[in-house]
Order: C-alpha cells, then structure tokens, then sequence
C-alpha cells in the first residue's frame, strides 16, 4: 500500500488542521504516519493509530535551527521512503519541499494555510529568499493547496505555483457533530477572540475597541482564547495578556480544548487581522455554532464571512469602524440570531470536513496515480 506522510509544525498543527484527512486517507487505503515537533498532543496523536515521528520543526529565523530541520526531515524521508507527503504552513513545507527534493520523495502536497509574517511583513531578504526556496522546493509530481483564491493569485503572479496542478479548498473544514449550532446565553454579552495572541490578528485593537464600548455598556465581556506564539515577530506576551486580564480589560483564558462550549457561552466572536490569512478555522467554528463574526476585509476572511448576512467586514486597521460593527450587533439580538442561522447553513453546505477531505483523497489519489503510470499531472 502507499505510504503517505503528513508533515506539521507541531502535534497541535496536524491535530486541528490535517486529522480529518488523515483519517479519511487511512480508510481510503494508504498507510498514513505523522512527522511533527513533539508537544502534548504526540500522545493523542498515537492513541489514533497513526505512527509519530518526532522532529524539531522550530518556528526561529535563525540559519541554524533551519538547516538542522532540514537535516532532521531528510533523515525521516530517508528512512521511511514514503510514496507522497502532504505538509501544512509555509514554515514545514519551505523545510519539508527542501528535504523532500533531497531524499528523492516522488509526490508532494503543500497546503498554504496562509502568507503569514514572511509573505507579508517581513523584511525583502526575508521574503525573497523564502520565494526562492519556495521555487526549488519540489517534487516530481508536485501540488500546491491553498485556502483563498488571493492566496493563489499571488502564487501565480510571482510563479510560485503551476496553473496545472494547484486547487483551492476552504481550510480544514470543521466537524459539524461537534460544533453544533445553539441558542445565544441569556445576560452580559459576550464577546469572544480565539486564536494565537498576536498584534498582528489585531488583538490590541480589539481590546482597545471594547474598552471604548464599555463605556456606553458596562457590562460588556472580552473573552482572549488561546496562546502567545513566542516564534511570532508580533506575538504578546503573558504580561500583557495577565495585566489586561487584572485590569478587567479582557478574560484571557490560554488554550482551551473545548471550544464548542466557548463557542456557545459568546455572543459573537471577532477576528480584526490585520494581514490576510488562510481559512481561519475559528471563523468556520463559529460559523458551525451560529455565531456571527465581526472580521476585516482581508483574504480568507473575505471568505469564511458574508458581509451583512454571515457577519460583519470592515478595513483593517480602522479602529472606529471595528468599534461600530462590534456596537451594532451587541445592540441587535435578532440580528445575530438571523446572522448566526445564515452561518450555520453556509457551514453545512460548504465547510464541513468530509467535503474537504474527500477533495484532499482526490489531490493524493492523482499524484500517486500518476507515479504508478509515469506522467506528472
């Protein structure tokens, strides 16, 4: 049988974004193991059946800590000769398309779950060099996945990606069992953030926007879900998180693992990035919980949210439209109700994880197709 490994930053990466096709790619036939950076979830990880391959994946911009992934990768490629890999975040697949041309691994999916820092922000050394690594970071039979048809374009524009062996899946799709739909909680609304803890998703706009609005609603709750990202240029750091959380300007909770509840105790949930990024998962688990969203104009929420039906868009970096989005629907139940509902129903017909998965078992079935009979796709 084929042998197919998913490479991830971490444990937690693969966990939340790549599971659900791992499964499905188990049940399909191949045999499916998992190279990540060790964490807390390696042991879930295992306990699933899927063999765990520990390597030091270092969100670090040092030369060093790259060259020693890569030499880590190739050793793992090396020794379990696997038929394709599939590797998510720009980070694992720039490292993981290096060793995977070294070892001679013949088929490769790299799933861009955005630009992030280095595609966006970092300085132009920075950027050029990851475009060039990006380009020489190939298999014979390669595919690139991305989750925003912005993202793409980019790729295409700067000949990043073939036109012919690239496709757009709406991010890891969401588990539509677990994340069910219910009534909004009775008393102080709730406003939630879920996700890393970086400047740059506009978490400090955020709290400024509801320290503002507290003023006219006093009882008005901030709820920060999730951890600082200390491999992150913008990332916070606790003390701020703890100083906001003493001052009563949010509740910031760290990582949590049942988001369904968290989900349900809010009464919208907002993500004011500032750059573009991939699918936000968050935004499709809220959207599966029917919660409306409060997100700016940006790639990937563009299209996880439906202006005025799904949610709310408005232009990064404008502190008093995010404010005044946030106040309109704090102040209309009905509107969240009816936005939540719309929500609920784009999840089911668009984002749930069967329908990702099966265009993920369509990508692989076609490069190990194709190493069986010769031609690339």
């Amino acid at each position: 049988m084929p042998r197919l490994l998913f490479v991830a930053l971490d444990g937690w990466h693969f966990s939340n974004h790549q599971m659900a096709v791992a499964r499905a790619s188990r049940e399909a036939g191949l045999v499916v193991e998992v190279v990540a950076g060790a964490d807390r979830f390696s042991e879930e990880i295992t306990q699933a059946g899927f063999p765990f391959h520990p390597v030091s994946i270092r969100k670090s911009r040092r030369l060093g800590d790259a060259r020693a992934t890569l030499r880590e990768l190739c050793a793992v490629f090396r020794r379990l000769q696997p038929d394709l890999v599939q590797i998510s975040s720009l980070r694992a697949a720039v490292l993981g398309g290096l060793a995977a041309r070294r070892a001679e691994v013949p088929a490769m999916i790299r799933v861009l779950t955005g630009r992030g820092y280095a595609f966006t922000e970092g300085p132009a050394l920075m950027r050029g060099g990851i475009r060039w690594l990006w380009r020489i970071g190939r298999a014979p039979r390669n595919w690139t996945v991305f989750q925003n048809p912005e993202d793409r374009d980019f790729f295409l524009a700067n000949g990043l990606a073939d036109g012919d062996a690239l496709s757009v899946v709406p991010g890891a799709g969401v588990d539509l069992v677990r994340f069910q739909s219910s009534p909004e909680p009775a008393g102080t609304p709730v406003v939630l953030y879920l996700g890393r803890m970086l400047r740059a998703k506009g978490v400090v706009e955020l709290v400024a926007a509801c320290r503002r609005i507290r003023l006219t609603l006093p009882g008005l709750r901030l709820v920060l879900a999730g951890a600082p990202d200390p491999g992150n240029p913008t990332s916070l750091s606790e003390e701020e998180l703890r100083a906001w959380h003493k001052t009563g300007d949010a509740e910031w909770l760290g990582h949590l693992r049942d988001v369904p509840s968290l989900l349900a105790s809010c009464h919208l949930v907002c993500l004011p990035t500032q750059a573009g990024e991939g699918m936000p998962r968050a935004l499709l688990e809220a959207a599966a919980c029917g919660r409306p969203v409060v997100a700016t104009r940006v790639p990937g929420c563009t299209q996880a949210v439906v202006d005025g039906e799904t949610g709310l868009l408005v232009e990064p970096g404008q502190p008093a439209a995010l404010r005044q989005a946030l106040w309109e629907l704090l102040g209309d139940p009905r509107r969240r109700a009816a936005m939540g509902g719309q929500a609920r129903a784009r999840a089911e017909a668009q984002f749930g994880e069967e329908r990702v998965a099966a265009e993920f078992l369509r990508i692989q079935r076609r490069l190990l197709r194709a190493e069986a009979t010769g031609p690339t796709p």
